[in-house]
């Protein structure tokens, strides 16, 4: 990763802002991720390994939205009135299995024909919309303690559901002319999943309750694309999130893709003091370091 110093400065009436950027930046807009974020492509080997936390995924980051414009972030309007952001939640075609693994083959392919499946809500939860049934736990696991694998405690120890999904959408076609940076975000899936867009495979990735986020660029055509998704309902992260609680599985949160330039804030932490000083780090994206020669990040306090 290359770095760069950056010289920031914003002015409000009630604060002086200090900024300071440490920006990364690598060829091509991919970073290495987190030695933690590994996996074998083996069929069901990730779900199952402890060491394997993601695959493909994007370097988690804060929570934020940049839009097209600063009218238009001021507007408060929202993120769904950028034009840089795609709505992936509504009904998604769904085929629902009561044993890991257990999905149609292919699945993940454009011309797969889903017209036999039936369909789940995004977000929705499988056991509240006929899939499967909610299990409450206190203090023991609803599967045996033998980590890393699961065996369900009840008539069937091979019960673990499974469930795929698929859904079309188009891309915007002013983020293919523009050649903006495109990113799947999906709020939450509970356990894990594994995702494709038109067939190629984006990731793996696990964290019920964390965003995941994959990167589409190269990976989009203009007009339709097939976007798929496997979704687990336990994998070896559940011995670490199990605590008094309903287990529901499902996509759980929003779904979305959205497009940044080419150049842009990848990640943002402000950090506030007692006299008053805010100190901004921001990670800044980039096709080449070479574009970071004389920049500058400007910082501003809006009420």
């Amino acid at each position: 990763l290359a770095e760069a110093e950056f010289r920031c400065s914003g002015f409000c009436s009630c604060y002086l802002l200090r900024c300071r950027s440490l920006s990364k930046a690598a060829s091509g807009l991919r970073r290495a991720p987190p030695a933690i974020c590994k996996g074998t492509r083996q069929e069901g080997s990730e779900w199952f390994d402890p060491g394997a936390i993601c695959r493909g995924r994007e370097p988690a980051r804060a929570a934020f939205f940049a839009f097209e414009d600063k009218t238009l972030a001021l507007r408060g309007a929202g993120k769904r009135a950028s034009r840089r952001f795609l709505d992936l939640n509504g009904t998604w075609k769904f085929a629902w299995s009561p044993r890991a693994g257990e999905v149609p083959k292919g699945f993940p392919e454009p011309s797969f024909d889903d017209a036999a499946w039936g369909e789940m809500p995004v977000p929705g939860n499988w056991e509240l919309n006929g899939h499967g049934y909610p299990i409450y736990t206190n203090v023991i696991y609803n599967f045996h303690s033998d980590p890393p694998w699961i065996r369900y405690r009840g008539k069937d120890p091979d019960y673990n559901p499974t469930g795929a999904y698929r859904r079309s959408f188009d891309v915007p076609q002013e983020w293919l002319d523009q050649g903006l940076e495109v990113y799947l975000h999906i709020g939450a899936v509970c356990c894990g999943c594994r995702a494709w867009l038109n067939g190629t495979e984006l990731g793996f990735s696990t964290d019920s309750k964390l965003p995941t986020e994959f990167r589409l660029t190269g990976k989009m055509t203009p007009g339709r694309n097939v976007l798929a998704m496997e979704v687990l309902c336990w994998t070896a992260g559940a011995y670490l999130e199990d605590q008094d609680m309903w287990w529901l599985a499902g996509i759980t949160r929003d779904v979305y893709a959205y497009a940044r330039p080419t150049q842009h804030i990848r990640d943002v932490q402000v950090r506030a003091f007692a006299d008053g000083m805010l100190e901004v780090d921001a990670e800044l994206a980039t096709a080449g370091s070479a574009l970071f020669a004389g920049a500058a990040l400007h910082c501003e306090l809006y009420p």
